[in-house]
């Protein structure tokens, strides 16, 4: 079994981020390397915000000299930095954060980096994610993504333009176990319809209709327990062999049984029925069948043609999923245990007990879901012993609840014609259904400003105004009518708006490329909890741009599937 303590040093430096994820996904986050393109106020925030909580290794590549403007908007340079190259100036700075992270800077042009190829940025500088920032221009950013497609690394693009930031996920298509942070419990799978031999046994010492019981044991009968008895009453009771009830009147009948265990209170002289079975009444539904209630992501794996029968050719996690669906086959559609039960009225003993039972059950299940995938796997012609583990069987076993295979549109195809992504460049005229948000102005204008950027070589603004431009309006006005132009032409043709030059357009020509720099902070925030997602493979990371406007202090999905 693959061992995840880490060492003591690292155990007491992340103490508060292992109970937040564990020891597992930690030793993801420090074995990592995050390649930075661009040393951007808004890409030194995000790598601050990973190398923090234990990111081990990153490279910080950027060619150009630091400069005023970016002395006013990035907090990890000083005075003294002017005129030093920017990698060779923030690096140490942010490694300087966490003792444990190994950085390094490259200080070489970012299009000259690109132009190496993904062979280069893998290869060579070792990157397992690769964050492009406002430096990289489109046609270099189209090279990452279809360089990039297919090898495992996951692009991040985040960018800021004055009060206005974008982010964009572009990843191989991933299985996500822990889809939501909170506690071990994920469903509250007490087992009254379907019990395991053991809790079974347990149910048949505490049965609430036998008058010999103490009144302690009695008053303190688990919930679940007490169902479990009603129910195998009020089957006996029926002559059509129904086994469980499916309407309002028929699980009336199950709580009139739950009332018919009423006793007289040796203290209060009053005949009635404990807490626990009061408990009992109210959990008297459909909703107690939670085994085999499937959330529609975990259907649409466990219905593919790779977890039916997985090819050595497929990712491991097919063959864990293929274990499952054979699971479920072997026990009418039951799921394996997690584990962990949640807090209801019983005696301690009674719950100590239970915990027992249940922990060995989710034990259990989880050897026999690994022999399922295992069999597979030798079947596949690969070494079960290599491919899989007895720790990640448990961890896939016990998360399963939550199983999503998660696929994401490429930076490419949003910028193709043609593509089968729906936000395909140029956009359709029935995209998003008429919802044309201010939101969605900021996502057309940063679409807009990444062609105008390719055109000109600089964003609006940014760049020096021709004199027909400064004769004419202005270049500010210019750009902005230019951008309005370029909406029409290549990003929205019959965008359904009356006039073709929002405010978005006009301030995002006036912004020029800056970095406010309480935006990139909060722009660089969010795309570095994405990063940590992407990374650990744990929660559902954004499936498409994330749009951020800083006049309202509002994010947009852009296209979330």
């Amino acid at each position: 079994m693959a061992q995840t303590a880490l060492p003591d040093a690292e155990a007491a430096r992340y103490d508060r981020s292992l109970r937040l994820w564990g020891a597992a996904a930690q030793k993801l986050l420090g074995s990592a390397h995050v390649v930075l393109l661009g040393a951007t106020s808004t890409g030194c925030e995000m790598l601050k915000n990973l190398v923090l909580p234990g990111l081990g290794n990153f490279t910080v590549v950027d060619g150009k000299p630091v400069t005023r403007r970016d002395l006013g908007n990035n907090f990890f340079l000083e005075q003294s930095d002017e005129g030093r190259n920017r990698a060779e100036a923030t690096a140490p700075i942010i490694a300087e954060l966490n003792p444990l992270a190994s950085g390094r800077a490259l200080p070489m042009a970012v299009d000259d980096v690109v132009a190496k190829g993904v062979d280069y940025i893998v290869g060579e500088l070792g990157a397992t994610l690769v964050i492009a920032s406002s430096d990289v221009g489109l046609s270099q950013l189209m090279a990452l993504s279809t360089g990039l497609r297919g090898r495992g690394v996951p692009l991040v693009y985040a960018a800021c333009n004055g009060m206005a930031g974008a982010v964009r996920i572009q990843a191989d298509p991933m299985f996500i176990l822990h889809t939501v942070p909170g506690p071990d419990t994920k469903v509250n799978d007490l087992r009254p319809l379907n019990p395991f031999p053991a809790l079974e046994a347990f149910f048949q010492r505490y049965d609430p209709a036998d008058e010999t019981t103490d009144h302690h044991d009695f008053a303190h009968t688990p919930w679940f327990c007490v169902v479990f008895h009603a129910l195998a009453k009020w089957r006996a009771g029926r002559a059509d062999g129904k086994h469980l009830p499916t309407t309002g009147a028929e699980w009336k009948e199950v709580k009139a049984i739950i009332d018919g265990y009423a006793r007289v209170d040796p203290v209060t002289k009053i005949r009635k029925i404990p807490d626990s079975f009061k408990d009992a009444k109210e959990n008297c539904s459909v909703r107690l069948d939670v085994t085999r209630r499937n959330t529609p992501e975990l259907n649409a794996v466990l219905n593919d043609r790779r977890a039916a029968a997985p090819s050595k050719d497929d990712d491991v996690t097919w063959f864990l999923a293929h274990g499952l669906r054979r699971f479920r086959e072997a026990h009418g559609g039951v799921m394996p245990h997690s584990g962990p039960i949640p807090d209801f009225e019983c005696t301690t003993a009674m719950y100590r007990e239970l915990q027992q039972l249940f922990r060995a059950e989710a034990e259990a299940n989880a050897r026999e879901l690994g022999a399922y995938a295992r069999e597979a796997l030798a079947a596949a012609g690969l070494d079960p012993a290599k491919a899989v583990d007895d720790e990640q069987i448990a961890e896939f076993s016990r998360q399963a609840w939550e199983l999503n295979y998660v696929t994401y549109p490429t930076i490419a195809d949003e910028f193709t014609p043609g593509a089968a992504d729906g936000l395909s460049c140029p956009l359709r005229p029935d995209a998003f259904n008429g919802a044309y948000t201010q939101g969605f102005n900021w996502y057309v204008a940063h679409r807009a400003g990444l062609i105008y950027a390719q055109r000109h070589g600089g964003v609006p603004a940014g760049r020096a105004a021709s004199a027909a431009e400064a004769s004419a309006q202005g270049p500010v006005d210019a750009a902005a009518d230019e951008l309005a132009e370029i909406v029409k032409s290549d990003v929205w043709p019959d965008a359904p708006i009356a006039e073709l030059r929002p405010r978005e357009l006009a301030e995002w020509a006036r912004y020029g490329g800056s970095e406010v720099v309480t935006v990139a902070s909060i722009v660089g925030a969010v795309a570095s909890q994405e990063c940590i997602k992407l990374i650990q493979k744990r929660r559902r990371p954004v499936s498409h741009t994330l749009i951020y406007d800083g006049v309202e202090n509002a994010f947009t999905t852009i296209g979330q599937a």
